[in-house]
């Protein structure tokens, strides 16, 4: 299961949002923060996997402030800004969106922000795994995919021993069905396992 940290002041919005995780099967809540300290000092000592925060946290910071201090943390983050911060570029694993109202979240609401926020933190997750891949080619011009290093990339190699296969389901999983690379796997198994 992946670790969710959430900041946000409003105890209704972090309530549901933990309603939210509970209806994924990826997602459990890991801490909360109602303060710009408390979540800074969470984020550092919990490491946790994915974060959600909503940037009114953050009250004298600029919201570039706080992307680049999401982005040192290398964590996949989704941040609630104002309007007119929304069409901000945003550094790779980091989306962003207007706060939705929870207040009157019907099942049926719920169950549709958990879906989306699934694939929302899974595309986030890949962008700091691979590099942003907003840019890329189709897969027919794959020779020309750059990633932030600089460097091109014709294929993407995993390796994985007897214990991997659970991570590497989620890894796979989490690959959008168009990237445009190849993947090769490798799985070193016990003998005494496939039998």
């Amino acid at each position: 299961m992946m670790r969710v940290l959430i900041g946000d002041s409003s105890a209704v919005s972090r309530s549901v949002q933990k309603e939210v995780l509970k209806q994924t099967n990826r997602y459990e809540f890991c801490a909360d923060a109602v303060t710009e300290k408390e979540f800074l000092t969470k984020l550092k000592n919990l490491k946790p996997d994915v974060i959600v925060l909503d940037s009114a946290l953050f009250t004298a910071k600029r919201i570039e402030s706080i992307f680049s201090i999401i982005k040192e943390s290398k964590t996949p983050a989704l941040i609630y800004v104002p309007a007119e911060c929304i069409n901000y570029a945003t550094p790779s694993g980091i989306y962003t969106m207007t706060k939705p109202s929870f207040i009157d979240s019907s099942e049926e609401k719920l169950k549709n922000y958990a879906l989306f926020f699934d694939q929302t933190m899974r595309k986030a997750e890949r962008e700091i795994m691979f590099g942003n891949m907003h840019n890329t080619k189709s897969s027919t011009e794959n020779e020309n995919l750059v990633i932030e290093t600089g460097k091109k990339y014709a294929a993407v190699c995993v390796g994985v021993s007897t214990g991997g296969p659970g991570t590497l389901l989620e890894l796979l999983k989490s690959i959008d069905p168009n990237f445009p690379l190849p993947i090769f796997i490798t799985q070193h198994i016990d003998s005494f396992f496939d039998k």
